[in-house]
């Protein structure tokens, strides 16, 4: 009499398979991480320099709210004095700034360009470009190109 052995089990091809399945997916997700990484990185950075370009364009605005001589209007360089009386550290230059460390305590510091011209017709501008971080290229060209530009304009339509 013979009995039929019953098969049971796996055997080890198909473990060997299901263990490559496996880890190809684990590898596959792990790949991601990294990326992800840069990605948050990337966020933080763009959100710190909207905060920082926010943070200079309005206060200019503010002061030039603040502005009661016609003079001042009329006088380029007065304009630029006066815009920038409330920015701590922060001047008008069209060469790449010294690092900035942010008044937050974060320890995050900031490169920036700042220009104030007339736009013509009662008109005056304002661009700032700004890159996040210590390090960087110090040719105002090169910055410009990889740096958040942001811009504003002040009308002055004469004395309230």
């Amino acid at each position: 009499m013979t009995v039929q052995a019953q098969k049971r089990g796996f055997s080890l091809i198909e473990i060997n398979l299901a263990i490559f399945l496996v880890a190809m997916g684990m590898l596959t997700l792990f790949s991601l991480f990294p990326s992800g990484m840069k990605q948050i990185e990337t966020a933080h950075e763009s959100t710190q320099e909207a905060l920082f370009g926010d943070y200079v364009l309005n206060t200019m605005r503010a002061e030039a709210l603040q502005i009661q001589d016609g003079t001042v209007w009329t006088n380029l360089t007065e304009f630029q004095a006066a815009v920038v009386v409330g920015l701590t550290n922060v001047v008008v230059q069209s060469s790449v700034s010294d690092p900035l460390q942010f008044p937050d305590g974060s320890g995050l510091h900031m490169r920036y360009i700042l220009n104030v011209s007339d736009a013509g017709s009662g008109l005056r501008s304002a661009t700032l470009w700004c890159r996040s971080g210590q390090y960087g290229d110090n040719d105002p060209n090169a910055f410009k190109a990889s740096a958040a530009k942001f811009y504003t304009e002040f009308f002055y339509s004469g004395m309230p």
